[in-house]
């Protein structure tokens, strides 16, 4: 055991969207149900591009059938078609979400060496981050692309800092929900491929939650499919996660945001941005009192 936690990006592919039927959609104008089940879904264009106009997205014309197509990309690990469904500036958010995670692992891997405590998952899983990373970063990013990723790049650096001294950065960016998603789809400027990018990275973080054993009491994730509370109103939706057991219900609920563009539905929003925000704040915090003799672990 290397001691170092699995970092944030492992948050996106425990965003499970397992549709069930029988719950059915409700315009919020209208409040009147809509015809719910498993509706027939429908090819997804062969690649997946950094930005996709409306009328090439892939044909869903209900949230229902969105929810759907994402749980069948799930069961299948069809990466490059649930990134289709994605909105350009979620996909650019993701991507970033990715890319601070690859640099969180550079960062930290100097430290890690100096601290003779080098395993060969880390390593390994690394090289693969840095395979990825290479592939599809831009020979001249534009120069606000360039500044978010260097600011990336230092706050990584003031994470190691205070793991190695046990003392708060200097220069420590004050973030806004907001400015950080913003922060993050910027910083993913560097890439030539956003899409692309994501949907690698996905499928490699994915194939290392596979190697990794069950914790003790935990059940596999396809246990539990969820139900969703479909929200309609005009052109967005909002799909909010049910209990699929008695035992779920003290689980936070999962928000998917939906929008419709010439009539074809996709997913403008994964997580919100509080709760990336959180999830690296918290995370950061645990840093700055790290347990004695343990590893370095690469940030949010």
């Amino acid at each position: 055991d290397s001691g170092y936690e699995k970092p944030f990006l492992t948050g996106l592919t425990d965003l499970k969207i397992d549709a069930a039927s029988g719950d059915g959609e409700k315009d919020s104008e209208t409040s009147k149900p809509k015809e719910s089940g498993s509706p027939k879904v429908q090819p997804v264009p062969s690649g997946d591009r950094s930005a996709i106009p409306a009328e090439d997205r892939p044909m869903f014309a209900t949230p229902r059938e969105v929810l759907d197509h994402i749980a069948q990309c799930d069961r299948q690990q069809d990466f490059a078609g649930f990134v289709s469904v994605i909105g350009d500036d979620e996909a650019l958010r993701l991507a970033g979400m990715m890319l601070q995670t690859v640099v969180s692992f550079e960062s930290v891997s100097g430290l890690v060496e100096q601290l003779g405590a080098v395993d060969e998952s880390f390593t390994s899983t690394l090289k693969l981050f840095r395979v990825i990373l290479d592939r599809y970063r831009a020979r001249e990013p534009s120069p606000e692309a360039t500044a978010a990723y260097q600011r990336m790049q230092g706050a990584a650096a003031n994470s190691t800092f205070i793991q190695l001294f046990k003392k708060s950065p200097v220069d420590e960016q004050v973030w806004t929900p907001e400015s950080y998603s913003r922060h993050l789809r910027t910083a993913a400027g560097i890439l030539t491929d956003a899409r692309k990018f994501l949907a690698e990275m996905l499928r490699v973080t994915k194939a290392l939650e596979a190697d990794e054993p069950e914790s003790d009491g935990k059940e596999p994730r396809a246990a539990n499919p969820k139900k969703w509370d479909i929200q309609v109103k005009g052109d967005q939706a909002v799909a909010t996660s049910l209990p699929a057991a008695e035992n779920d219900k003290q689980k936070k609920s999962q928000t998917v945001e939906l929008r419709r563009e010439n009539g074809r539905w996709y997913i403008s929003s994964m997580i919100t941005d509080e709760e990336i925000l959180q999830a690296v704040q918290s995370a950061r915090s645990d840093e700055a009192s790290p347990a004695p003799n343990e590893t370095p672990r690469p940030s949010p």
